[in-house]
């Protein structure tokens, strides 16, 4: 992953943050005021209609006016955890995306490490492949190239899907 393309997604993420916490702060603000009014005027009202006689009907009318306002509060809270899941998608995504590229490519050089102590083991007992197929040498021998046949092919297939998963999008 170049790092242009990193830049760009950091940038984007850093973007959406902003964008994200500065219009939940705005309608934090704007919910917090509404329901002080509204409570604020319950409470007028509950208080000027004490005064008179009826107080069953007031007190049926303050009822529905608090169910209406637990309701209300309800689908707020309902919708600001919508919110903060997008926010938590927002933020997290590019980051777990990346995460995963860069663990793919950590990956495919420790593979790579491996393959190349079997490489160097092969050199090294290079003579061996000439000895008879019963013998224990010629049989470490073999044990050899399979390992560095099988790790090389981790390390490239690792570096392949790193490659594949850091062109997809999110």
């Amino acid at each position: 992953m170049d790092s242009q393309r990193i830049g760009r997604a950091l940038g984007i993420t850093t973007r959406v943050f902003s964008k994200a916490v500065s219009h939940s702060l705005e309608q934090t603000a704007e919910e917090k005021a509404r329901q002080i009014k509204t409570a604020a005027a319950a409470v007028a009202e509950v208080a000027a209609q004490a005064a008179n006689a009826n107080a069953i009907p007031v007190a049926r009318e303050v009822t529905q006016k608090a169910a209406a306002a637990s309701r209300n509060a309800a689908a707020t809270t309902k919708n600001t955890a919508r919110k903060a899941g997008r926010f938590g998608e927002a933020i997290w995504g590019p980051i777990v995306h990346t995460s995963g590229v860069v663990w793919l490519e950590v990956m495919g050089v420790l593979f790579a490490f491996v393959a190349l102590y079997f490489a160097q083991s092969l050199w090294r007992f290079r003579a061996d492949i000439f000895l008879p197929p019963r013998d224990i040498l010629f049989q470490h021998y073999m044990v050899y190239i399979a390992s560095t046949g099988l790790f090389v092919y981790f390390a490239v297939s690792s570096f392949i899907r790193a490659e594949q998963k850091s062109r997809r999008k999110r």
